[in-house]
């Protein structure tokens, strides 16, 4: 009996290590589960955390887009106040002409009022310059993923809206490109360049063919072209020269060099601050400013209300009402409408025809037949 009793506590005994290994198997099972557990629950935080970090981008950039069209909107509404304030001292300008008279007290008050005016220009004007500054920052920043740089040479290349072009362009086709774009390097093309409108490039412009600039299209360097057709409000603040006609709206600022191969036509308010040559016919609209000679290998006519410093011409030269011109040096015939004021004399070979008013200093000769004033 007691053999028998032995070995039934040896099955139990073995039972009982199969069912501890049982045990520490599950144990184990267990622990690995637990780890990859906690795996599973370090990944999921981090996803937790992306997405907090991903919504949070979301967020800022919402923030400057809304800040950017906040900028925008800053930006019109001062431009409105200061076409406002420029259109209000025209007509102060005007008033304070018509009703001028000899009360010396009443010149003070109206001029010191003037200056006032201008004065809260020339803040609104500033104002203008440091938001557009903040928004041409913007852009580049908002922008900064479509820069892009070219340099083609066998075909067109067109440059879309908006776009910014690190570089320069070359092709010996054309080159288009659209409104508000900025090119940073010169672009150099075998025909024509069409630059869209507030296009702005920083280098030079060169082509065999003719340049077409966009209202209030800028270029900061040189430019030599076959023909030039400027828009209104457009800027040359270095020089220009063409072998052709160079033709233009409003409110152009030519800064450096003009010479043209041909014929000059520009319009009204044009600024133009250094010598300008012409191998054609030119003509100036009203209200303009030659700070410099004008000289001319054809007829000249320049704009009521213009100032101009000596005006040569080989043709004949016609002067608009209320002008200020230093000198007058032609071979044609030369007209000078009511109003006009000549500083220095004139000298011409035709006729010569004096309107109402016209103030006359100097010298008035022809060149056949002597001295006449």
């Amino acid at each position: 009996m007691a053999l028998f009793g032995g070995k039934k506590n040896d099955e139990k005994d073995e039972k009982l290590e199969i069912l501890k290994q049982n045990l520490e198997e599950i144990e184990k099972e267990n622990r690995a589960l637990k780890m990859q557990l906690k795996v599973y629950e370090e990944e999921y935080e981090n996803i937790e955390i992306i997405k907090e970090k991903f919504e949070k981008i979301t967020r800022e950039n919402q923030d400057f887009m809304n800040k950017l069209k906040e900028a925008e909107d800053k930006y019109r509404e001062v431009e409105e106040r200061t076409h406002d304030v420029i259109k209000e001292i025209s007509e102060e300008r005007d008033k304070y002409k018509s009703e001028l008279n000899n009360e010396r007290s009443k010149e003070i008050i109206e001029i010191r009022q003037k200056e006032e005016l201008i004065e809260d220009v020339q803040r609104e004007l500033e104002r203008v310059k440091a938001i557009n500054e903040e928004l041409n920052r913007q852009m580049e920043e908002t922008e900064r993923g479509k820069v892009i740089v070219l340099d083609a040479f066998e075909k067109d290349i067109e440059i879309s809206e908006g776009v910014i072009v690190k570089g320069g362009l070359k092709t010996k086709e054309n080159v288009k490109i659209e409104n508000d774009a900025l090119i940073k390097g010169d672009i150099i093309a075998g025909k024509n360049v069409t630059l869209g409108d507030r296009t702005t490039v920083q280098g030079a412009v060169k082509c065999d063919g003719s340049l077409i600039m966009g209202e209030e299209a800028e270029i900061r360097e040189e430019i030599f072209a076959g023909n030039a057709f400027i828009s209104n409000g457009s800027v040359i603040p270095v020089s220009i020269k063409t072998t052709g006609d160079v033709k233009g709206g409003e409110r152009i600022k030519i800064g450096g060099e003009f010479i043209a191969g041909g014929d000059v036509f520009l319009g009204s308010e044009t600024i133009i601050k250094t010598k300008l040559e012409a191998n054609g016919n030119v003509s100036i609209g009203e209200n303009s400013k030659i700070m410099k000679d004008l000289v001319s290998n054809g007829d000249v006519v320049l704009g009521a209300n213009s100032d101009a410093k000596t005006i040569k011409a080989k043709g004949n030269v016609t002067i608009g009402h209320n002008c200020n011109v230093s000198k007058v040096l032609s071979d044609g015939s030369v007209t000078l409408m009511d109003g006009t004021h000549i500083s220095e004399g004139i000298e011409y070979r035709g006729s010569i025809k004096i309107g109402g008013g016209v103030t006359l200093e100097g010298t008035i000769r022809t060149k056949d037949r002597g001295e006449i004033l």
